[in-house]
């Protein structure tokens, strides 16, 4: 299995799969664009060399693909701009919401309606990426996000950072 982040500890690599029929060129690795942003969320949230960077490349490469459930429509741009991030490292996306979760990892936040909430019995150890934790910062998946090896958390901001 190719590992998701370069071996060098410089971020994640941009160039490890090509993403054919993107009409949009906001995929473009360019300043502003969509996967440089959520790139520079990833790099922000876990910087390369951080315990947190190692423990994302290691729940990056658990699974061969991932499930997206931002909750609510106000997401939809962050949805996509995650979407096609993970792609671009290699991932898979499952479209429906998964019955089985051996193979898949869960990328979630505050409004989803999780498969296999973090908090129910087996469910802490399924690899899950929470998204935009700031805006619930009393959140219970939160605490036990940080427990759990296979959960990591992604926020652009720097709010729980500070607390």
């Amino acid at each position: 299995k190719t590992s998701v982040a370069n071996n060098n500890n410089n971020g994640l690599n941009r160039n490890r799969v090509k993403i054919k029929n993107h009409a949009s060129g906001s995929f473009c690795d360019n300043e502003g664009s969509l996967h440089q942003l959520a790139l520079d969320m990833i790099n922000y949230s876990s910087p390369p060399g951080s315990k947190s960077y190692q423990k994302f490349k290691r729940v990056l490469d658990l699974r061969p693909f991932f499930y997206i459930d931002m909750g609510a429509q106000i997401f939809s741009t962050n949805k996509l701009m995650m979407r096609r991030m993970f792609h671009g490292i290699g991932l898979r996306e499952k479209r429906f919401k998964p019955s089985l979760l051996d193979n898949v990892t869960l990328v979630e936040t505050f409004y989803t309606k999780s498969p296999c909430p973090i908090l129910e019995e087996g469910c802490i150890n399924v690899p899950r990426i929470l998204i935009q934790t700031e805006q619930a910062t009393k959140w219970a998946p939160f605490i036990e996000c940080h427990k759990s090896p296979n959960c990591i958390i992604l926020e652009f901001s720097d709010y729980n950072m500070k607390r």
